[in-house]
């Protein structure tokens, strides 16, 4: 159960992270452009 919680988390963090990533990417493309 306790690995269970611990993958979940560790996806959640990884959606967000990706997710702030991508906007940032979308940033540098429009600045670039």
């Amino acid at each position: 159960m306790k690995g269970l919680a611990v993958t979940a988390l560790t996806i959640a963090f990884g959606v967000v992270a990706y997710d702030k990533l991508a906007d940032m990417i979308e940033v540098v493309k429009q600045l670039m452009a």
